[in-house]
């Protein structure tokens, strides 16, 4: 059965766009921060949850804000999609294991309501204790994101319209190829605007000229999840990574 696929209009204004850049610029600096914190605080028996409200009372600093409180999972945690940090069931943050941080979050103007969100995600090592598996996993993710961008680019070049799932399929096909497709969360796009999407009712959107998008393919197995993202703005003939390209996993010294 053929599936309706719907087009909108994601004309922003200039204002809108530099919303969303400001976004991205304040969220990297909040990571900055994060990164410092926990080098430094890590022996105190910090939890997911400490860090959680240690970002809200950053996103209020930096003039953010956020329907979406910030993921952060530790070790077996972050293998669990959409897992979020409560005050009942928070677990420590080690020394050493693997972390994965989320953030989302657009300006907050009381004097403007239209502001878009931006979405930055980034997989992190704590002190010395990365394998081979976790590297080659986020090798896998990280080639994946870059040929669904790569693929969005070209459609995109030739003024073709490219729909979600058509992405999704494709980094389908790139985890198959490793045997890594039934970790999959099925859902690599989700378009950033004023109000925060849901990948699945997103699915079927096609994509157009003026859309900010989330490319984030990600895999959770059963022991750690692996996400590497980017927004993107499509315009007319192109289109404009905002954020940085994550090639490496993060390292965060704990030694001391």
């Amino acid at each position: 059965m053929k599936q309706n696929i719907m087009i909108k209009n994601y004309k922003w204004s200039d204002q809108q766009y530099e919303s969303h850049e400001f976004a991205v610029k304040e969220i990297y600096k909040i990571l900055d921060e994060v990164f410092l914190f926990l080098s430094e605080n890590i022996r105190w028996a910090l939890t997911d949850h400490d860090l959680s409200e240690y970002i809200n009372g950053l996103l209020e600093r930096y003039e953010l804000k956020s329907s979406a409180p910030p993921l952060i999972a530790f070790g077996l945690n972050s293998s669990k999609r959409n897992y979020l940090p409560n005050p009942s069931e928070s677990v420590i943050i080690r020394r050493n294991g693997w972390l994965l941080i989320n953030i989302t979050a657009k300006k907050n103007d009381e004097n403007f309501s239209e502001n878009i969100y931006a979405d930055l995600n980034t997989s992190v090592i704590l002190g010395n204790s990365t394998t081979e598996n976790e590297k080659q996993l986020f090798s896998t993710v990280t080639e994946t994101r870059d040929l669904c961008y790569e693929f969005l680019k070209e459609k995109v070049n030739k003024k073709s319209f490219v729909s979600i799932s058509e992405i999704n399929d494709l980094a389908k096909k790139n985890f198959s190829k490793y045997k890594l497709q039934k970790y999959f969360s099925g859902n690599s796009v989700s378009i950033l605007g004023k109000k925060l999407s849901s990948p699945k009712k997103s699915s079927l959107h096609q994509l157009k000229e003026g859309a900010i998008i989330n490319i984030a393919p990600s895999l959770y197995t059963d022991s750690i999840g692996v996400k590497s993202n980017l927004n993107v703005i499509i315009s007319d003939f192109d289109t404009k990574i905002t954020n940085q390209k994550q090639e490496k996993i993060k390292y965060i010294d704990t030694s001391t």
